[in-house]
């Protein structure tokens, strides 16, 4: 139940595009950048504050047991998509739409196919693939599409510290900034 409920968290959250319909693209990026910095106020707190901690595992149970002590996923995924919004249409919302898809999807096929392993090929393909359908989504051709799925892969599999939710949304965005 709790990596359903992480990976469907996960997989939503590219709704927090939805007030650019009313609010134009320019406002959204400072909207993003506002929820990131959100997000990194409410992982201090409940890194800090115990009271706070217990009551947002009690709502929210999704953090796992390597994030007791360091930031959530989530707090860097709010933070990757700032960054991703950085860049320029459509590549910030292929950004934004892979980083948000490609990483349940490679913890939903690892975890079925991958074996014992955390990162596994399976995972890592999967996220590769979803995030090349992100690309083709937003208009990008197939070819510069397979360059960011493989880049997703990579970056989904051996993703340096401090987490991949970082790394994935804005490197898919930048290379298909690079690629377009």
């Amino acid at each position: 139940m709790r990596s359903g409920l992480r990976r469907g968290l996960h997989a939503c959250s590219p709704l927090v595009l939805v007030p650019t319909y009313w609010i134009g693209w320019e406002q959204e990026r400072i909207l993003l950048l506002v929820l990131a910095g959100g997000a990194c106020a409410l992982e201090v707190l409940r890194l800090t504050v115990p009271a706070v901690r217990r009551v947002l595992e009690r709502v929210l149970p999704v953090w796992r047991s390597h994030e007791q002590q360091r930031p959530s996923g989530a707090a860097w995924l709010a933070l990757a998509f700032a960054l991703a919004a950085r860049a320029p249409m459509p590549a910030a919302l292929g950004g934004i739409f892979a980083g948000a898809w490609a990483d349940p999807a490679a913890s939903l096929v690892g975890s079925r196919f991958g074996g014992s392993t955390t990162k596994s090929a399976a995972g890592s393909a999967a996220a590769g693939i979803v995030a090349a359908g992100a690309a083709l989504i937003v208009g990008y051709s197939l070819s510069v599409a397979v360059v960011a799925g493989a880049v997703a892969a990579m970056l989904e599999r051996w993703a340096v510290s401090p987490d991949d939710n970082l790394w994935l949304a804005s490197g898919v965005a930048l290379t298909l900034v690079a690629f377009a």
